[in-house]
């Protein structure tokens, strides 16, 4: 990260776009967390990680959540998280 900042500071490479190589592993998780109906944008950032932007609730005024994806377990537990609040907003536990 150090030597991507010293690369941009230096005369002739300020608009070079340095792309960062992903895993086979973060490339399907990349492709997963693009897939999910209540993720409104995906990200990849520096040392692979992966931004999920989560969509608003309709009618909400709470910023829209973040959440980080690095391991399938990550993915796993955000889909459990989802499939909770989508169930409990719909009725079904109550």
């Amino acid at each position: 990260m150090k030597k991507r900042r010293e690369l941009k500071d230096k005369p002739g490479y300020k608009n070079v776009f340095l792309n960062d190589d992903l895993t086979p592993m973060l490339s399907k998780l990349l492709y997963e967390c693009k897939q999910m109906s209540t993720v409104d944008r995906v990200n990849t950032t520096r040392d692979g990680r992966i931004q999920c932007h989560m969509k608003k609730a309709s009618g909400s005024t709470e910023p829209a959540k973040v959440d980080i994806v690095e391991t399938p377990d990550d993915l796993f537990d955000l889909v459990l998280v989802l499939t909770a609040l989508i169930t409990q907003s719909s009725g079904w536990l109550t």
